[in-house]
């Protein structure tokens, strides 16, 4: 018990002596100076005698009950929760594939993923995962049953990069140097550019700089599928529905002034996971100019 309650029950011990007092007596006084008490007022009327009384009594009802609470330790909190529920889309899933499929369908089923090429760039070609239009690296098509209420709605795409390493070798040798994981983006949210789209896709590519003579890369990254309900005023929120893990890795080797695949590419996809989590980073990933060789 602090210091405020024991003054409030002083105060309220005081007051409610007061009322019993005129309830019983019918009597107000006043104390003058020196203690001196003087006659205020007489009160004849009963209705208004027990309506002090009552008062009176209530008062001291009151700290009897807390006083027993706050002595037994068993004050009660109250605690209020609310949930909120926008009623978004449910069952969303998202297939990959890739190769020559046309946008936004996968007719060779999921995880039919394309293959690490050389393409050709100015002033170097690139090493590339797809990046051709029969030969896309990997496409993303969402589905889910939308809510009915919402008629503007929209998917996004968040691509998070949890590992992304090439080796450079020349006739210095061979480092391995990494270009940067977090938040995939070219100074934009979100990280593909036709976010209301239900499919799109991926082509990561890093350019073959001289003098280099063999560039290998590795590259992992986690796609998210948000949801934007579309209203306007207020604005909503994205919100995510779930995600999938993807990468592949190839090796570039240069013969006779020419690129070409060394070995075996690899690449693969997982299955969607629905998921309320939403994507976090602290570092951006930016796709920028290749690093020289050592």
């Amino acid at each position: 018990m602090n210091v405020e309650h024991i003054w409030l029950y002083i105060l309220l011990t005081t007051l409610g002596a007061a009322l019993l007092r005129v309830g019983i007596t019918g009597r107000f006084y006043s104390v003058g100076r020196g203690g001196a008490r003087g006659l205020v007022a007489t009160i004849n009327s009963l209705p208004v005698k027990i309506v002090f009384i009552v008062l009176g009594l209530g008062i001291f009802a009151w700290l009897m009950v807390d006083l027993y609470y706050t002595a037994n330790g068993t004050a009660q909190t109250a605690t209020a929760q609310a949930t909120f529920n926008i009623a978004g889309p449910t069952s969303p899933n998202v297939i990959t594939c890739g190769g020559n499929v046309p946008s936004g369908s996968c007719p060779n089923g999921p995880n039919s993923l394309g293959q690490p090429a050389i393409n050709s760039g100015n002033p170097y070609p690139f090493l590339q995962f797809g990046g051709t239009t029969d030969n896309i690296g990997i496409q993303f098509i969402a589905s889910a049953n939308q809510p009915a209420r919402y008629s503007s709605w929209v998917f996004k795409w968040v691509n998070k990069i949890s590992d992304d390493n090439v080796t450079l070798t020349d006739s210095n040798g061979s480092p391995t140097i990494s270009l940067g994981t977090g938040f995939d983006t070219n100074g934009t949210y979100p990280s593909f550019a036709n976010i209301t789209a239900n499919a799109t896709y991926d082509n990561p590519k890093y350019q073959l700089t001289p003098p280099c003579t063999e560039i290998k890369r590795s590259f992992d990254a986690q796609t998210f599928l948000m949801w934007n309900a579309g209203l306007t005023n207020p604005p909503s929120i994205d919100i995510p529905l779930g995600w999938l893990t993807w990468g592949f890795s190839g090796d570039a080797r240069l013969n006779s002034g020419t690129w070409s695949i060394n070995g075996t590419p690899s690449k693969y996809a997982t299955g969607f996971t629905s998921s309320s989590s939403y994507p976090g980073w602290t570092s951006g990933h930016f796709n920028g100019t290749s690093p020289a060789c050592p």
